[in-house]
């Protein structure tokens, strides 16, 4: 509603008081919306009222047969302690239902906020429930599968009948090759330890020999000292190859041996379990 429509609708409302009150009032009113400037029209409205608020603040300012005549108009404009109360009593109603409507306004953007919180939260829960489901089917298809194709493999071992046939009709073949085979471990085992002994043979009789040389060298230096020294170098080369054949020893005992025995159970180890394996 505009000022012109403002007017009109309070001029009409004022129609059954007398002509000059109505022209006062109306005058009041004009020149109100005139201090206040184009530019304030919905403003002074606002302030105001609608136009039977202030139509009937006038008719109550006016004289009746009970009661005086409270206000008057004056070039001023219509000066009523009444009037006043209502246009202030408007004006502070419409300040609360301003602040009224903010107020609400911000309850509805905060829960607006608690909804689209609560939206996420629910989709990131459903959503973390789907994925769980989701592995625990993919767990128990990969179980089912491993179950399937363990069931499906099919049997490769051989019947007993069938061994001691073979026991039987092969025995002159396989009995001479394991035959030749033991000969040939245990000649290896013979054979390495003959070399390990007689490796720690020899570092014992390097070393004893080396150090009577020294002794004798020593001994022998006072009467003959190039006689000493020689016996004394000899002592000298005997202890170092007896100290290099005892490191030898040691290395093939602690070390060489070891490894020999872990590749023979590696190779015996896998041979069963392939056997196991096509059983």
């Amino acid at each position: 509603m505009n000022r012109t429509e403002y007017m009109s609708r309070l001029e009409e409302l004022l129609a059954d008081i007398s002509a000059e009150d109505r022209r006062d009032a109306l005058q009041y009113y004009e020149d109100y919306f005139d201090e206040a400037g184009p530019w304030n029209e919905s403003k002074v409205i606002s302030e105001l009222g609608t136009p039977e608020t202030v139509a009937q603040g006038i008719k109550d300012g006016l004289f009746t047969e009970d009661s005086p005549r409270e206000g008057q108009f004056t070039e001023y404009g219509y000066d009523d302690p009444q009037e006043k109360r209502i246009r202030y009593a408007v004006a502070e109603k419409s300040a609360y239902a301003e602040e009224h409507r903010q107020e609400q306004e911000q309850e509805k953007v905060e829960e607006d906020w608690k909804n689209r919180y609560e939206e996420e939260r629910r989709y990131e829960e459903q959503r973390r429930r789907e994925m769980q489901m989701r592995y625990e089917a993919d767990q128990r298809q990969r179980t089912q599968r491993r179950a399937g194709e363990q069931e499906r493999r099919p049997a490769h071992g051989m019947s007993p009948v069938l061994w001691v046939l073979i026991a039987v009709f092969g025995f002159p073949i396989w009995f001479p090759v394991l035959m030749a085979g033991a000969g040939l471990m245990i000649g290896l085992v013979v054979t390495a330890a003959g070399i390990l002994f007689g490796i720690g043979i020899g570092a014992i009789v390097c070393l004893g020999g080396g150090l009577i040389g020294i002794v004798s060298g020593i001994l022998r230096f006072f009467s003959s000292p190039l006689a000493g020294i020689i016996l004394f170098g000899g002592g000298l080369a005997a202890v170092g190859f007896g100290l290099l054949f005892l490191a030898a020893t040691a290395a093939i005992v602690t070390k060489l041996l070891p490894a020999c025995i872990r590749g023979l159970r590696s190779l015996f180890g896998r041979s069963a379990k392939g056997r196991r394996a096509y059983v």
